[in-house]
C-alpha cells in the first residue's frame, strides 16, 4: 500500500472494499464515501484516501 500511495501522481485513491476489508482500509487512512452498495451481486463499500501533495 505504501508503494501505491507514494508513487502516485493523483491527489486521491479510491477502492471498492469488501465488508471484511473496510477496517484494514481505514487503518491505511481510507474513509467510506457512501454506504455499502451492491452491484451484480457483489457487496462493497466505496472508499477514498486523499494523498499528500508533493
Amino acid at each position: 500500500m505504501n508503494i501505491a500511495t507514494s508513487n502516485n501522481e493523483n491527489s486521491y485513491i479510491t477502492v471498492n472494499s469488501s465488508r471484511y476489508a473496510v477496517p484494514i482500509y481505514k487503518n491505511f487512512g481510507f474513509e467510506a464515501t457512501s454506504e455499502e452498495e451492491q452491484k451484480d451481486g457483489i457487496i462493497f463499500t466505496p472508499m477514498k484516501k486523499i494523498l499528500e501533495q508533493k
